[in-house]
């Protein structure tokens, strides 16, 4: 078996197990040479950074920075499966083998891109880095979109100091996902919902790429099947704002009765000593928020 069970079903008549698994299993280990390193002195600047994280095996983002650089890598160990005749999922059955497990030498990367910044927010891989097989949800809408908008206005403009990287990072909080990404073809105005969006990723861009066809705009990869109502700018148009108009009817005229309930989504804080916070309304944050100013190098 490889991987803790997650479910049990026949294939062919045949009983089999779904399981979990990953290139990191009972291996968890063998990345303490690149934090080893980096607690040293040895790490000094963009190379001695990739060096000491190409021991890194689990797929994460890594972020390098001084006065001079700035470097972004993800690194990792990609698990590549043997399939076999009977299997329905990513292990099905006795004889799915156990797979190999690789480290490619050439991650995505980026030492000082030109756009002038770096941006991670659980990002999906990068674009031709490829997803397990059991992944739906990566598409043109990420959650990183709400803050690389900002960004990309601000940072041409020059002399962005840390409070404006707080400033949009707290926008960013409480923007509408789909708002902005989705509805914006239709509507300049950047709706806003007291909620924010906590999704990452999903059918947005599903919605997004239907969209744009509908547009007539170009789109990597144009759905074969999938479609806006009939596919036509006048027939998706008409659609979402029939959708949106049987919405209202069903839950009624006046805005002020439709119950949210916005106290059901509060963030709590729990309290440390004698200390308190208040709690605060929704917002799509990060799980830890640091504001890190590199002075110099070395």
């Amino acid at each position: 078996m490889h991987g803790p069970v997650i479910a049990r079903g026949q294939v062919n008549g045949q009983p089999v197990a779904y399981t979990t698994q990953r290139s990191t299993f009972f291996g968890e280990l063998d990345s303490a040479p690149a934090f080893a390193l980096l607690n040293s002195d040895r790490v000094t600047d963009a190379q001695s950074f990739i060096q000491a994280m190409d021991y890194e095996t689990g797929s994460f983002n890594w972020l390098y920075t001084d006065r001079p650089t700035s470097r972004t890598s993800t690194r990792g160990c990609i698990r590549s499966e043997r399939r076999a005749s009977t299997r329905t999922s990513r292990h099905g059955g006795r004889d799915s083998g156990s797979g190999t497990a690789s480290c490619p030498s050439q991650h995505p990367q980026a030492i000082n891109p030109s756009k002038g910044w770096m941006d991670s927010w659980n990002n999906k891989p990068a674009p031709g880095w490829s997803a397990s097989d059991a992944q739906w949800g990566w598409g043109p809408v990420h959650r990183v979109k709400m803050l690389a908008t900002r960004l990309a206005a601000k940072v041409p403009q020059g002399n962005v100091h840390p409070s404006d990287v707080v400033n949009m990072m707290a926008d960013a909080a409480t923007v509408d996902l789909p708002g902005q990404e989705v509805l914006l073809p239709f509507d300049d105005t950047n709706r806003r919902a007291h909620d924010g969006s906590s999704f990452q990723k999903g059918y947005y861009g599903y919605v997004q790429k239907s969209v744009q066809m509908a547009l007539g705009q170009t789109v990597l990869q144009p759905y074969n099947m999938l479609r806006c109502a009939d596919g036509t700018l006048a027939g998706c148009r008409a659609a979402l704002a029939q959708s949106l108009q049987d919405t209202v009817n069903e839950l009624g005229p006046d805005p002020s009765t439709w119950d949210a309930c916005e106290s059901c989504e509060t963030i709590h804080f729990t309290a440390v000593g004698l200390v308190n916070v208040p709690d605060i309304p929704w917002q799509n944050r990060p799980t830890f928020q640091q504001v890190v100013e590199v002075v110099s190098h070395g």
